[in-house]
């Protein structure tokens, strides 16, 4: 027979202190360069764009004039005509436009001893705030400026268009808080999405380090503060 016996191992410990190694990640290696220091690394980008629509909260008195985006034609001569800021354009109607910054119209050209009218886009503003300057339709306009003598007639704004934008009164408007809650929510989201792109498209036998991962949010586009806006 044989005698049974038990062996306890108690096993040595010993602490030792490793200096910090400076490894390189290169992305033109495929394989481990321990001599080197140098480990195969890829590097890998990504961009996502997150669009989220936010109710406005806000209220306040708003007074906004309509505009509308205008062809303004010469027929006159082939001379280039200088119109100034503040210019008038007016209406069958009566409602007055004006124009926000000076502007030169090209002369017309003149073919087979025809003149053939040429123009320049610009933007027109409503004389003053309100609902009634707003115009679904296409018009033309003429320039007060110049009734009474030849160019009245040669001169003219063609609105494509119509007029929009304009109202006064009470409306809702996008709040400080509702632009700080809607940027910082929106920004979670892209954040977070791409984090997890990030994370599901590591190639095989690449290892993600999180120390190593930047996440940028490069650009917030939203309307400015207190503009009129049930939702934006």
């Amino acid at each position: 027979s044989f005698a049974n016996f038990t062996v306890s191992f108690k096993p040595k410990q010993e602490f030792l202190s490793l200096p910090s190694t400076m490894t390189a990640l290169d992305t033109s290696v495929a394989q481990v360069k321990v001599d080197q220091k140098i480990i195969p690394a890829e590097l890998l980008e990504f961009s996502k764009k997150i669009t989220k629509e936010f109710i406005s909260t806000g209220r306040k008195v708003v007074e906004d004039r309509a505009k509308g985006k205008v062809r303004i034609y010469n027929s006159y001569s082939s001379s280039l005509q200088k119109l100034v800021s503040s210019t008038r354009f007016v209406a069958d109607s009566g409602l007055l436009y004006r124009l926000p910054e000076t502007i030169n119209i090209p002369g017309a050209s003149i073919e087979e001893g025809k003149i053939i009218p040429r123009y320049v886009e610009a933007v027109l503003v409503a004389d003053q705030a309100g609902e009634n300057y707003n115009l679904d339709k296409e018009i033309v306009l003429k320039i007060p400026g110049f009734k009474g003598g030849p160019k009245h007639d040669s001169f003219y704004a063609v609105v494509p268009n119509g007029f929009s934008g304009g109202f006064k009164g009470e409306a809702k408007v996008i709040s400080k808080d509702d632009l700080k809650k809607s940027q910082e929510e929106t920004s979670k989201i892209a954040y977070e999405e791409m984090k997890n792109e990030v994370s599901k498209k590591i190639p095989p036998g690449f290892q993600s380090i999180d120390g190593l991962r930047e996440i940028q949010i490069l650009k917030v586009v939203a309307p400015k503060e207190n503009s009129k806006a049930d939702q934006f």
